[in-house]
C-alpha cells in the first residue's frame, strides 16, 4: 500500500529497541521492561512475516494494498468537484474519468466523435471502449468514442456532464445511458428541490477513526477486513447522498420527473448544436434473488419515461431499447440486478454500434437525395 515506508521504518526502529532492551535485560532492567520488550518483538514479527506472506502472494495483497491506501486521500476513489459533485480520482484521467482517454483536443476532419455518459452501468467495464473496437472494424480511424460515465451519477449529474464536458468535446453523438441511479430521488419527498440540496452532499468524506492502524498493520487490517468487510468509511455513499429513507415500492411516480425533466434538457441543447442524441434504456436481470432486486420496477418506469421521450422527438432521438433487446434473456451476465459481465457489455456495445452505423448510412441516403 501507499505511505507504508513510515510504518515500516517505524516496525523496525521497535524491533532494534526490543532486541536492545532484551540484551540490557541482565544488566539492571527489570522484569517488566523485558516481558515489553519480548511482547514488541512478538507482535513485530508478526507483522514482519505477515508482511513477508503477502508479499510472497499469500492472501490478497491487493485487497489489503486497498485497505491501507484508501486511508490516503489521495488514493480516494473520488475527489470533489464544484459542480458535478464528484469524478473520479487515483487511477483516473485529467478529467476525472476512469478506462478512458485523457481530454482531446479539436475533432479531426472525417472522424465521427461520440461521447457515452451515465453511471456505474457505464462506467465500470466500460463497454464504450467495446463499442469504438466494434466500430473500428468497419473502419478503422473513422470513429472516436469517450467515456464520460462515473459511478453512481444520476441523470443530474449526467446533465452537468453533458454540459461541461460533453458538449466541449463536440460530439456527433452522445449516448445516454441513464435512470437506475434516480432512485435516490425517489425517497421521502418525492420531488426534490431543484437545486437537490435535500438529495446530494458535498463531498467531505471522513477518513476511519483506526486509519493509522490500518496503514502501519497488515495484520490489523487483515482481522479489520474479517470482522466487516464492507466498512462504511470506503463507501463513498454516506459523503455524497443525504440519509434518508427510500421509497421501495416506487408508487409515486412524481419522482420520475427529475430524469424526464434532466434528459429533456439535454435533447434541448443537442437539437441547437446539431447533436444527434442516442437513448439507450437500462436492462436488467428478471432474477428476484440478485443484488437490489426491488429496484427492477424502477428501472422499468425509467425505461418508459426514455421510451416516452424518444416518440416525442420523433426522427430527432435514436432510441437503442437495450432493456428489450436484454431484459429476460442475458440473467446469466447479471452479476446483480444491472452490472453485466464482459459478454453482456458486448452485447450493450454491438447494440448501440450497430444503431450508430445503421443511422449514419440513413442520414448518408437522406443527404446524397
Amino acid at each position: 500500500a501507499a505511505g507504508e515506508r513510515g510504518p515500516a521504518w517505524a516496525v523496525a526502529a521497535a524491533f532494534v529497541l526490543s532486541a536492545w532492551l532484551l540484551r540490557r535485560t541482565g544488566g539492571g532492567f527489570s522484569r517488566r521492561a523485558a516481558a515489553f520488550a519480548f511482547g514488541v518483538l512478538t507482535v513485530v514479527a508478526v507483522e514482519f512475516f505477515a508482511r513477508v506472506l503477502v508479499g510472497a502472494g499469500v492472501g490478497d495483497a491487493e485487497r489489503m494494498a486497498w485497505l491501507g491506501n484508501r486511508t490516503h486521500a489521495e488514493y480516494y476513489r473520488v475527489r470533489g468537484h464544484p459542480f458535478l459533485q464528484y469524478t473520479g480520482n487515483f487511477g483516473a484521467n485529467a478529467l476525472g474519468f476512469f478506462e478512458t482517454d485523457d481530454p482531446v483536443g479539436a475533432k479531426p476532419d472525417g472522424v465521427v466523435r461520440i461521447v457515452c455518459l451515465g453511471g456505474s452501468t457505464t462506467a465500470e467495464g466500460n463497454w464504450p471502449r467495446r463499442l469504438g473496437a466494434r466500430l473500428d472494424d468497419q473502419a478503422a480511424g473513422r470513429y472516436e468514442v469517450l467515456n464520460f460515465a462515473m459511478m453512481g451519477y444520476s441523470s443530474a449529474h449526467v446533465l452537468v456532464d453533458f454540459v461541461l464536458n460533453a458538449l466541449d468535446h463536440d460530439p456527433d453523438y452522445v449516448v445516454v445511458h441513464t435512470g437506475w441511479n434516480d432512485t435516490m430521488f425517489r425517497r421521502d419527498r418525492p420531488a426534490p428541490r431543484t437545486d437537490f440540496d435535500d438529495v446530494f452532499l458535498p463531498f467531505r468524506p471522513e477518513p476511519p477513526a483506526d486509519r493509522w492502524l490500518l496503514r502501519a498493520s497488515v495484520v490489523y487490517r487483515w482481522i479489520a477486513d474479517r470482522v466487516d468487510p464492507n466498512p462504511a468509511w470506503a463507501d463513498i455513499a454516506p459523503a455524497l447522498i443525504v440519509d434518508r429513507a427510500e421509497d421501495e415500492t416506487f408508487e409515486d411516480p412524481r419522482g420520475l420527473s427529475v430524469l424526464r425533466g434532466n434528459v429533456a434538457k439535454m435533447l434541448d441543447l443537442a437539437a441547437a448544436r446539431g447533436i444527434r442524441m442516442v437513448l439507450a434504456t437500462i436492462p436488467h436481470s428478471s432474477r428476484t434473488d440478485v443484488p437490489n432486486a426491488a429496484e427492477a420496477r424502477h428501472i422499468d418506469q425509467a425505461n418508459e419515461v426514455l421510451r416516452a421521450l424518444a416518440a416525442e422527438r420523433g426522427d430527432d432521438v435514436l432510441l437503442v431499447d437495450l432493456d428489450r433487446l436484454m431484459t429476460g434473456r442475458y440473467d446469466a451476465h447479471f452479476g446483480d440486478l444491472a452490472h453485466l459481465d464482459g459478454e453482456g457489455r458486448a452485447a450493450k456495445a454491438a447494440a448501440v454500434g450497430d444503431a450508430i452505423l445503421v443511422d449514419l448510412r440513413a442520414r448518408a441516403q437522406l443527404i446524397s437525395e
